[in-house]
């Protein structure tokens, strides 16, 4: 069954436990990307050893980015090497995820071992459209009430969309 409004942009998973930190809302779903690793049913990805990669030269004035259908919200490297496992069809433009680290210039990220905590901010300062992984396409208030329905994971904000009118500070749109 699909979560509205759940950022699917992120890596989610099926978690029992929730809520809680990372989750989404009241849902058994749960973040699982740097920062929500070891909570719940997320555990860190396992590193892998990678040997090191031969010099990559130096890069050209390709810009990956400017390629045509490519997935932008994917992590992208400029490799030569291309194509092969990990690229973008025939250009020098290798995709650079889970799955495809150690291919090409594609590295592993360097692991982190402290989570973020999720802010404290105080009341009349805090910005809801700079919280990490927050769905910034969904209309979102600031809401002290939250964690409930509609907020995003344990901080002070709510999306006001449909189906959340009513809940805490989000209103009908007029």
């Amino acid at each position: 069954m699909a979560v509205p409004n759940i950022n699917t942009a992120l890596p989610i998973v099926y978690d029992p436990s929730c809520p809680g930190l990372c989750c989404f809302e009241n849902t058994p779903c749960r973040y699982c990307n740097e920062g929500c690793y070891g909570q719940g049913a997320c555990s860190a990805p396992t590193p892998t050893t990678v040997p090191t990669p031969a010099p990559t030269p130096a890069p050209t004035s390709f810009d990956c980015m400017a390629v045509p259908n490519i997935n932008t919200g994917l992590p992208i490297v400029y490799d030569p090497s291309c194509p092969g496992l990990c690229c973008f069809e025939n250009t020098p433009c290798r995709y650079c995820n889970e799955g495809c680290y150690g291919q090409g210039a594609c590295s592993a990220p360097t692991p982190t071992t402290v989570p973020t905590p999720a802010p404290t901010p105080a009341p009349t300062s805090f910005d809801c459209m700079a919280v990490p992984n927050i769905n910034t396409a969904l209309p979102i208030v600031y809401d002290p009430s939250c964690p409930g329905l509609c907020c995003f994971e344990n901080t002070p904000c709510r999306y006001c969309n449909e189906g959340c009118y009513g809940q805490g500070a989000c209103q009908p749109a007029a």
